[in-house]
């Protein structure tokens, strides 16, 4: 009565101390329902999204009734949550963060990219150093491999 003023003022304040009584005293499904609201968006109570989850549970456990509108109730939140993190995560995003981001993703892989070019240099140097007149056979026996190694 207290919530939507009827045969009252409304007072949302004793609303939720209303339902506070009807869900510790009754397990009264539908007054968890109506705290985890009330927490949900700060009427009567402090906004607390983890506490408005915690009664949205403690509602769907009350009652088999309660399950399908705690979930819609739960998936709101999380929807809420998700979007009020993205908000925060943009607001302290700047374009500095993601061009250290990618020198340093750049740096990393330059330095790793040029170790090996420089080793499979060397390699190739070595190889043309120690190859002989028969330079088509190790060839060969390379491609071999590799085809090998291909159709197996």
């Amino acid at each position: 009565y207290y919530y939507y003023g009827q045969g009252t003022e409304p007072d949302p304040v004793e609303a939720a101390e209303q339902y506070q009584i009807a869900s510790d005293v009754d397990h009264n499904p539908q007054a968890m329902f109506n705290l985890g609201y009330m927490h949900e968006l700060g009427i009567g109570r402090t906004q607390d999204m983890h506490l408005a989850k915690r009664y949205y549970d403690m509602a769907a456990s009350a009652s088999a009734d309660a399950h399908v509108p705690t979930m819609l109730a739960n998936a709101k939140l999380h929807t809420k949550l998700h979007i009020e993190w993205l908000i925060q995560f943009y607001k302290e995003f700047t374009f500095t963060m993601l061009y250290d981001s990618i020198l340093v993703w750049y740096t990393s892989w330059t330095v790793y990219f040029t170790d090996k070019i420089d080793s499979l240099a060397d390699f190739f140097v070595q190889l043309d150093e120690s190859a002989t007149e028969d330079w088509d056979i190790y060839l060969m026996s390379v491609l071999a491999v590799v085809l090998g190694l291909v159709m197996a």
